[in-house]
């Protein structure tokens, strides 16, 4: 059996940590494809900046996402809906 969900987020944490240890918040960009992946993490990350790092509600996170051209049109509207609601 594999590692527990707990387990996987405290994992997941200590890699967020690692990066705020590594470079200052805004030298940090999350990849984001706009996929359920990437914008679970965007999500994890923009979380835990804002419950564990007193992450201001309006303060802003970078998010990098390459329009490739290949990307289904939904896909780019959604990573605009995202964006703007998230600041």
């Amino acid at each position: 059996m594999g590692p527990s969900i707990a387990e996987k987020k405290d994992a997941t944490e200590e890699i967020f940590t690692h990066a705020l240890e590594l470079a200052p918040l805004k030298r940090i960009a999350v990849a984001w494809t706009g996929g359920k992946d990437s914008t679970l993490l965007l999500y994890l990350w923009r979380q835990w900046l804002l419950t564990e790092h007193g992450l201001a509600q309006g303060e802003q996170i970078q998010a990098l996402s390459v329009d490739t051209g290949y990307k289904f049109p939904e896909t780019l509207v959604f990573r605009d809906q995202v964006a703007h609601k998230w600041n």
